[in-house]
């Protein structure tokens, strides 16, 4: 084969077929591209729109949840208002501080008292436990003889436990003290 084209014009002419061979490819590949990218539109449109369809779905489902717990709490409300009516008619209320004040006023010298517990609140049968140290067995014997003296206190009839009687002075006790109600 005889080559008729100089060699320096083969030079030309071979960098001008790459230039055009890679402005081809070039083209080719941002055909391919457009296409492809046509081509994920509506694939891209339908999963939006899933995506704000399962969006609302999940909103009303919340919705009708918060409603469904929003029922439930009042309806829990409701009935623990009218458990705590009931139990307010039922049974009149105690005052802590009116027995407390109560306790400490027929306290006598040589008694210190420690403790209040309040027991058996709500029920028929109400009770002070009174716990504390006394000086000796008689202030011991008259602090528990002012709850029945005196009357209109409020208090039942106190009986000491015959534990509290082991030691003669410095008497730890813990008296149990019924409280009636008014009437």
């Amino acid at each position: 084969m005889n080559n008729l084209i100089p060699p320096e014009f083969q030079k030309k002419l071979y960098f001008i077929y790459l230039g055009r061979l890679s402005v081809v490819v070039a083209v080719v590949c941002i055909f391919i591209a457009v296409v492809f990218c046509a081509a994920l539109i509506p694939s891209y449109v339908l999963t939006h729109q899933r995506l704000s369809i399962a969006r609302g779905e999940l909103a009303e489902v919340q919705k009708s949840e918060s409603l469904k717990a929003d029922l439930e709490l009042r309806k829990v409300l409701d009935d623990s208002k009218s458990i705590v009516a009931l139990a307010d008619s039922a049974i009149p209320a105690i005052s802590y501080s009116e027995y407390v004040e109560k306790v400490i006023a027929m306290r006598v010298p040589g008694v210190a008292i420690d403790s209040f517990d309040f027991r058996g609140i709500g029920t028929e049968s109400q009770s002070v436990i009174i716990a504390g140290v006394a000086k000796n067995r008689d202030i011991l014997v008259q602090f528990a003889k002012n709850f029945t003296a005196k009357e209109n206190t409020g208090f039942g009839p106190v009986s000491i436990p015959v534990e509290s009687f082991q030691k003669k002075s410095a008497i730890p006790f813990t008296l149990t003290i019924p409280i009636v109600k008014k009437q």
